[in-house]
């Protein structure tokens, strides 16, 4: 079995959620624990940063890698889900897990993989704690893949959590109130482990602060404004800037200050980190962000606002399971041209349910059965003094090969 047959047995034989949504999502932590188990607890040995939120989960982790490599420590991350390749999935000083060691863990633990009755994302979590492990990292950095408390990763013992901003996403699993996806999302604290805070509202504190209460945590805020200057754009990226300063603050550990500037000035780089207001092309400048919550889209369209572009032209679809009444009615309040695609994974929300929601939004729109032939089209419209922006889905990011072919070469 090669690494193409052995993704393909991965991808059909294991419901997945990257590829089919909430009929694939297993809460629950019995059947991971005794996977591992079986095969000695690689998370054991393992110094987690365990990171949990709705947005700027992947940011924060990046941003604590890029400092911790500069300074001379092995970081590994684990995070999802992927555009391009599973190897994105699993990393160390930002080079992708091999498709050999992807293979051979496959191989090798398949039939206990259906013993046991794994989700696929209890097999990359698993298949991630091998590689770190075996890899001897220093640090594990750790992102969350849904809520906290029954998350597949919640089975380690990490030195530090810490938890971003948290707003309304995957409420038929977490919770249809901030405060109950927010007791979700704060099940990563661990007895006598020290939590790092985003800037939380007052009725996250309230929850996040209970929890900390119960398993006697030390709370680390986040301050006013970052020390450091970091190359990711974006204001709000500045918010997760703060959350990584604090992060290696909590962690206790002697860092030269310089080195870990130019970590945070190289976080694409050293870590191979992509899609979050990423800048591809200029004349017009093209962005690629896969921001696809209410919240996100509103801090990307923000962010877009402060530059004075001549037009606009937003490429954007998403997954079917989401609720998309904020997101467009944030999209009405932006004068923008909009071209909304569908893309070729089984999850996306049809062209039909994206052109009625255009309309009711009274958006300015095309619709397109193929990402590529949005972004083909966005691009002809575009004058050198606009900004075309690809939004929404990690999914309709993988669609575009001329993205891949201009980020990853």
């Amino acid at each position: 079995m090669n690494y193409r047959e052995a993704t393909e047995w991965l991808f059909n034989q294991i419901p997945n959620y990257q590829n089919q949504g909430g009929n694939a999502y297993k809460p629950g932590l019995e059947r991971i624990v005794s996977f591992l188990e079986s095969i000695g607890n690689p998370q054991d040995d393992l110094k987690i940063i365990h990171v949990a939120g709705t947005n700027g989960k992947g940011s924060v982790c990046h941003l604590i890698a890029a400092a911790l490599q500069t300074n001379g420590l092995k970081a590994g991350i684990f995070s999802s889900p992927h555009i391009y390749s599973f190897t994105e999935r699993i990393k160390v000083n930002g080079k992708l897990i091999s498709e050999e060691e992807v293979t051979d863990f496959i191989v090798k633990n398949k039939e206990r993989f259906l013993e046991f009755g794994l989700s696929f994302f209890e097999i990359t979590a698993a298949m991630a704690f091998t590689h770190l492990s075996n890899q001897k990292v220093d640090y594990a950095i750790i992102e969350t893949g849904l809520g906290g408390r029954l998350d597949a990763t919640n089975v380690v013992k990490p030195i530090l959590s810490v938890i971003t901003k948290i707003g309304l996403d995957h409420m038929n699993f977490l919770g249809d109130t901030i405060p109950a996806i927010a007791m979700e999302k704060a099940g990563i604290i661990k007895s006598d482990q020290p939590v790092v805070l985003g800037d939380l509202s007052d009725e996250v504190r309230e929850v996040v602060y209970r929890k900390s209460e119960e398993t006697k945590s030390k709370v680390y805020e986040v301050e006013a404004e970052p020390k450091f200057p970091t190359s990711l754009r974006g204001e709000y990226q500045q918010e997760n800037l703060r959350i990584a300063e604090k992060a290696i603050e909590a962690l206790n550990i002697d860092l030269n200050e310089l080195k870990t500037e130019l970590g945070f000035l190289n976080v694409q780089s050293l870590t191979k980190f992509f899609g979050r207001f990423s800048v591809i092309g200029e004349k017009p400048r093209v962005i690629v962000d896969a921001a696809h919550n209410a919240q996100g889209i509103q801090e990307l369209l923000s962010e877009l606002s402060k530059t004075a572009y001549e037009n606009i032209h937003v490429v954007f679809g998403t997954s079917s399971d989401k609720d998309l009444t904020d997101v467009f009615s944030t999209f009405s309040r932006v004068k923008a041209k909009y071209y909304l695609a569908a893309f070729s994974n089984q999850r996306s929300l049809s062209i039909e349910a994206l052109k009625e929601l255009g309309e009711k939004s009274d958006l300015e729109f095309k619709s397109f059965h193929e990402a590529s032939m949005a972004h083909e089209e966005a691009l002809r419209a575009a004058k050198p003094t606009d900004c075309v922006v690809v939004c929404g889905s990690f999914f309709l990011i993988a669609d575009i090969p001329s993205i891949q072919q201009e980020f990853f070469g």
